[in-house]
């Protein structure tokens, strides 16, 4: 079943998206989007730039011409729809008589009154004529009809319609323009000029939807890493408090730091993608209507329609294209930063100190209350007293108030920062020598983060 043209056209594509009303006097941006010329006048002055537009919904930016915003490319083909659909804010009246407009003859496109409309097909030129109501016209019944009868004037000769093609100068000419001033260059109809440069469209059309695809790829991978950017949150401000409670007060004193250092990268990062995210959202909304308007180009457009916007839109491709390909290496990146910056959660013996080290802490507190007379055992082959570096396996310990021996233990932790990367971190623990008999742990103060344990070194030494 055949579609109406009413049906076919998108009604926003005949309103402006500055002040929501049917478009009056559209002008053409260079990124093809369309505005009321006054809504374009407004936007300068509030904008204050006299010779720059930036467009409000790609924020591309439109250098005037000498002529300021009315010099600016009229869109004949929003206004031909207009036409066609009944759109038009103008004011309709009889072109015989003052009286308003209630006819409208499909054959010579004019306007009449109840009166010239009656009598209109009654002489012998207008007799074949179709006169239609205007309600039925404003209705969108006679769209296409009212759409093919219509012709572009000559820019150059008034009165006169276009109807050819120089392809040597790509202008559409009248018959005095040929003969005038395009003697002796190859001209065509403009059917087939249209057709040609409709093939060319086509083209692009097919990739400016490739890049929509991407681009909305593109959108949905950040979309993704901003929410695993926000679990990500929440998991590293718990695993944050975990180990801020597990440490002692110098490394308290860094929680405070850290949560800062980690909500300012998580803002910083957050704003880096809401303005990725909404470049993005700018770019795709300069693809489809891209697409929209070389849609509507290549249905309801005339060859004299194609031939009009053909630079245009082929500029507005190159210019997509050259910002389609900065994301397509933007999104090589995020992809590769996703693979590489995975934050784990671990359990709390992975994060800190590990709980066995913990728990030799709460056996050696507790010897503090033994007796003096403990005896010192080892279950590990003796290490020279003059070997300071000398390494060991991990044994059970336990000392004599007696002997005068001091008990090092030294811990190497590798440490895994997802902000400051990875760091070397030595936990050492020094029995002291009598009479104290009191033990301190005196860590290294560093970032902390992810945090495994590689080895551990016991060294025994003689007062």
């Amino acid at each position: 079943m055949a579609t109406s043209l009413s049906e076919e056209v998108k009604q926003d594509l005949i309103e402006c998206k500055i002040c929501l009303e049917v478009m009056k006097t559209p002008k053409v941006l260079n990124c093809l989007h369309t505005f009321c010329e006054g809504c374009i006048e407004d936007l300068g002055r509030k904008m204050d730039q006299k010779d720059d537009i930036s467009c409000p919904v790609c924020r591309n930016v439109t250098t005037l011409p000498p002529g300021g915003v009315k010099a600016l490319r009229a869109n004949f083909l929003i206004n031909t729809l207009q036409d066609a659909l009944g759109k038009s804010t103008q004011l309709v009246k009889c072109e015989f008589c003052d009286d308003t407009c209630s006819f409208m003859c499909l054959d010579c496109n004019d306007k009449m009154c109840s009166s010239h409309g009656s009598s209109h097909c009654s002489t012998k030129f207008t007799r074949g004529h179709k006169v239609v109501p205007m309600d039925d016209v404003n209705a969108g019944k006679y769209a296409k009809e009212i759409l093919a009868s219509q012709f572009i004037e000559c820019n150059t000769h008034q009165g006169k319609c276009v109807e050819f093609y120089c392809t040597q100068c790509e202008m559409m000419l009248c018959v005095s323009c040929k003969i005038l001033n395009h003697e002796g260059h190859k001209c065509t109809s403009l059917e087939e000029a249209g057709k040609s440069e409709m093939a060319t469209i086509e083209e692009t059309l097919s990739e400016m939807a490739d890049m929509n695809k991407v681009l909305k790829q593109f959108k949905s991978e950040l979309e993704k890493a901003q929410t695993n950017l926000i679990q990500d949150r929440a998991s590293i401000v718990t695993t944050i408090d975990k180990i801020a409670d597990k440490m002692y007060n110098e490394i308290r004193r860094q929680q405070a730091e850290l949560k800062f250092e980690l909500n300012s990268i998580f803002n910083s990062q957050t704003k880096s993608y809401e303005l990725e995210k909404e470049e993005i959202e700018m770019n795709i909304a300069s693809v489809n209507s891209g697409i929209e308007f070389e849609e509507t180009l290549l249905k309801h457009g005339r060859p004299v329609d194609v031939l009009s916007f053909a630079e245009h839109v082929k500029d507005n491709v190159k210019g997509i294209m050259s910002s389609f390909n900065d994301k397509c290496q933007q999104l090589t990146k995020l992809e590769e930063k996703q693979n590489h910056n995975k934050w784990d959660v671990l359990e709390c013996e992975q994060v800190g100190i590990p709980q066995q080290y913990w728990q030799q802490k709460q056996q050696q507190c507790r010897r503090r209350h033994r007796t003096a007379h403990t005896i010192l055992k080892r279950t590990q082959t003796e290490m020279d007293p003059q070997q300071p570096n000398q390494q060991s396996q991990r044994g059970k310990w336990s000392r004599s108030m007696k002997t005068g021996i001091t008990l090092s233990f030294q811990e190497n932790i590798q440490m895994t920062n997802p902000i400051l990367g990875n760091t070397q971190l030595v936990q050492q623990v020094r029995g002291m020598q009598r009479p104290n008999m009191r033990q301190n742990m005196q860590p290294n103060l560093q970032n902390f983060g992810n945090i495994c344990s590689q080895n551990i070194t016991v060294q025994i030494n003689g007062c």
